[in-house]
């Protein structure tokens, strides 16, 4: 039988690689090689474990630039565990991996795939650069600190909240358990006979990498955590030696105090860069962020307070909620990731989740909503949140729901407060205004504007008081915290994001394109003062807990302060003031700024919008003192509304008339009958006074007359102008 080539198979290397590892060779080598020799010369140690080809150019880049900096020599080391690679890791090459390595300097690249099982029957010794090194009889990490780690990783690979005693006295755990004791020998072996100045790693969980991380910090070795996300991104720390608190939690300890004492000290000056973020966070301009679902889907398009309440309504009526009660999200994690990995208070992800939704079931003063994950079914294979719902479900103020079936609009609209351990939306939702619980550390979580709960009881006192709270109507959140978040995601996303042509930015994805953008960067552009060499140079002679794109003293002196607004939630200093359609007026356009694109919509040229779901909703911001109004729409069906209707459903489809329904508050107010031989066709609204509403939002949703035989009769339908007259 052929073997399978995982070049093709991952999608990510194929032959316009192979221009990537010359390009490689001949811009690395040049600066990486030549150093002093012998194991007794100063090395970088560098990870290669990772199957997605972005991650590892991302840590050879910050290992060959520091290789710059100091000179000394790269040994790499690649080879997923077996069980891990077969699991989770199905794409990774380890081949490939390795000739990457070798362009980018490296001297010796140790494959743990060849070498584990070696170790596991008796080997004693590496060849590493040259040097016969020798592994010590046992590993020197705490037996039980071990198991904790194998517990963590079984967990990963077979998908489950938490490992069972029965797990644990399989065949596949054994097997884990000689892996990774072989595997922490060789790392412990690695660090101490090497001397690393710094080991760059990928991640710092699960028993292929975590046990590196604990080696080095025994070693007073620092730790660079590269970050799957943005330009190039990594974290600086020490796993320390003298208590059990990890790499995660030190690191969370010297953000805070980082931010606290070079950022926050200067919010006057970095206001304006905080403020831009934030403005192009909303409209999920940029990365990372939690909520990547769907396009325009992913925009916030409400802007004031009085805008939110009459798309909280809308939302609220379409999930089935009273709007007038306070909304509680909380947000179940991928629960077999990373378990551990920071300081947690309960003994699991599905510990903290079902314990969380036994609370909520209690308290019925407030509504809860508990989503899963977005990616929940990389993470479980046992129908965790499905059962917890199946079992919780019948309470009515209790609301479980596949987070995917919520858009942005609606969530941040019916969202008073969010519950999480250590997920993003605790960094993102209070940049808005809404206060979020952690339930643990996080790297944010010592920045000062979450409510962080460091044991159980303070987790269960803080939800209990906050529910309360919103009964009352009380603010959960100050000016100062909704400042404090939005610094820190502009720090997040733009200060200890460094953008150079060396490393492409992380939504370029992977494949052809990529390997063209990094060979173009490596043959035709000079780097020696490229940013990836000057910002790691400058980290290296004064290490800050994280890469910075410039200095924060340059950062704030090239700003111009600007005042805080007086609604410091929603807004920012970049949002213009919501503007009203006046009678006789139209929008013609997406970018009109009287209209918001609520659910449902893609932006094209020449239009306002083209329905992109079975159903879609917009606003239109209308002046709220004008009386009763009437609003037509223009619409009809073109050749892209072909394309894209009739591939799905070809036989249905034969130039059939679609019937539309325009509804307010959930009932129909107009009505559309569009023909493919028609140009167009309007419907008209009429509105009253009660239907406008004090913020002046109109909320239209536009979906499927019930007696309609086509399956989707509003895909691909446009909208070419809203009116509105008196």
């Amino acid at each position: 039988m052929p073997q399978v080539d995982l070049r093709s198979v991952a999608g990510q290397f194929g032959p316009s690689f192979d221009p990537v590892l010359g390009a490689a060779r001949s811009f690395w080598c040049t600066r990486t090689s030549g150093r002093a020799e012998g194991v007794d010369a100063p090395h970088i140690l560098v990870e290669l474990l990772t199957q997605d080809i972005r991650v590892s150019l991302r840590s050879l880049s910050v290992a060959g630039s520091l290789s710059v900096a100091t000179g000394a020599r790269i040994v790499a080391v690649v080879g997923s565990e077996p069980q891990w690679e077969a699991r989770v890791w199905t794409g990774y090459d380890a081949a490939t991996l390795r000739d990457l390595a070798l362009a980018y300097g490296a001297v010796d690249v140790v494959d743990l795939r060849r070498v584990l099982p070696q170790v596991i029957h008796g080997r004693d010794r590496l060849d590493v650069d040259g040097a016969q090194v020798p592994l010590a009889d046992a590993p020197a990490l705490d037996r039980a600190h071990l198991a904790q780690i194998l517990d963590a990783t079984g967990a990963r690979i077979r998908g489950v909240p938490r490992m069972t005693d029965t797990m644990r006295a399989d065949e596949a755990h054994a097997r884990l358990t000689d892996y990774s004791t072989a595997g922490t020998r060789i790392w412990e072996a690695l660090i101490a006979h090497t001397a690393p100045i710094a080991f760059v790693t990928s991640h710092v969980d699960y028993a292929q990498w975590a046990p590196a991380s604990i080696a080095a910090g025994r070693s007073g070795v620092p730790t660079v955590h590269v970050q799957s996300t943005g330009g190039l991104k990594a974290y600086w720390g020490i796993d320390p030696a003298d208590r059990e608190d990890g790499y995660r939690q030190e690191l969370t300890r010297s953000l805070g105090a980082f931010f606290e004492d070079e950022l926050w000290s200067r919010r006057e000056s970095l206001r304006p860069a905080a403020e831009l973020v934030a403005w192009r966070a909303r409209r999920n301009l940029g990365a990372p962020s939690w909520w990547r679902s769907d396009g325009e889907d992913d925009e916030v398009a409400y802007l004031t307070a009085g805008e939110r309440l009459a798309v909280r309504q809308w939302a609220a009526d379409r999930l089935g909620l009273p709007a007038g009660r306070p909304v509680v999200v909380v947000f179940n994690h991928a629960v077999s990731d990373a378990l551990g990995g920071n300081k947690e208070i309960f003994d699991s992800l599905a510990d903290w989740f079902e314990q969380t939704a036994d609370f909520a079931a209690a308290h019925p003063e407030v509504t809860w909503l508990l989503l899963d994950h977005p990616k929940q079914h990389l993470y479980d294979t046992t129908g965790f949140f499905e059962g917890v719902a199946e079992r919780l479900g019948h309470h009515a103020h209790l609301r479980f729901a596949p987070s995917s079936t919520l858009t942005k609009n609606e969530l941040w609209s019916l969202a008073d407060l969010v519950v999480t351990v250590r997920g993003s939306v605790s960094s993102e939702f209070p940049a808005y205004g809404i206060p979020a619980v952690q339930a643990g550390w996080t790297e944010w979580s010592h920045c000062g504007f979450t409510m962080r709960a460091d044991d159980r009881a303070q987790y269960w006192q803080v939800l209990a008081d906050a529910a309360a709270a919103l009964v009352r109507g009380d603010d959960l959140i100050t000016d100062d915290q909704v400042e404090r978040a939005r610094l820190w995601m502009w720090f997040y996303r733009s200060g200890s994001d460094v953008s150079t042509g060396l490393v492409p930015h992380w939504e370029q994805g992977i494949g052809e394109r990529l390997h063209r953008q990094l060979t173009i960067a490596m043959n035709c552009v000079e780097g020696d003062a490229d940013a990836l060499f000057t910002t790691v140079a400058r980290w290296w002679s004064h290490p800050r807990p994280a890469l910075l794109r410039a200095s924060i003293d340059d950062v704030a002196a090239s700003m111009r302060t600007v005042a805080r607004r007086p609604d410091y939630r929603l807004l920012t200093s970049f949002d213009e003031p919501p503007e009203s359609l006046a009678d006789g007026e139209r929008i013609e356009t997406d970018s009109d700024p009287r209209l918001a694109l609520l659910t449902g919509w893609r932006r094209s040229a020449g239009m306002v919008a083209r329905a992109g779901k079975s159903n879609a909703t917009l606003g239109v911001r209308l002046s709220p003192s004008g009386g009763s109004r009437t609003l037509t729409f223009t619409a009809r069906i073109d050749a892209t509304s072909e394309q894209w209707w009739s591939p799905e459903h070809p036989a249905e489809y034969g130039g059939s008339t679609r019937t539309l329904l325009l509804c307010v508050g959930g009932r129909p107010r107009g009505r559309f009958t569009l023909r493919p031989d028609t140009p167009a066709d309007e419907a008209v609204v009429r509105l009253a006074p009660s239907d406008i509403g004090p913020s002046g939002l109109v909320v239209l949703d536009i979906a499927a007359d019930p007696a309609s035989v086509l399956p989707d009769p509003l895909l691909g339908v446009r909208i070419d102008l809203i009116q509105v007259d008196a």
